[in-house]
């Protein structure tokens, strides 16, 4: 992984960093999962693409989870090239 993904990008962004510390199987374990996407100028911006295109059926206020299926978002980050590193120690 590049020093600078998941902290930087060229234009805008943002990074999400997920550390959960615990027990499996009796060992302490610490996974850290860290995206990175590439520089955006705003327009590849997956909710609003999915809203235009019409993919959003129900109304008012909701969560991403309600809103969106996942299966199309995932799909459309993987067309925008973000990656998502996972770490494990033990």
């Amino acid at each position: 992984m590049c020093p600078r993904e998941g902290t930087e990008t060229e234009l805008y962004g943002y990074a999400l960093h997920v550390e959960v510390i615990g027990f499996r199987n009796g060992q302490r374990r610490q996974h850290t999962l860290v995206h990175a996407h590439p520089p955006s100028d705003g327009t590849v911006l997956i909710g609003a693409q999915l809203l235009a295109d019409g993919a959003v059926r129900l109304a008012g206020v909701l969560t991403p989870e309600e809103a969106f299926d996942p299966t199309t978002v995932f799909a459309e980050l993987e067309r925008r090239d973000l990656r998502i590193h996972e770490t494990v120690e033990s």
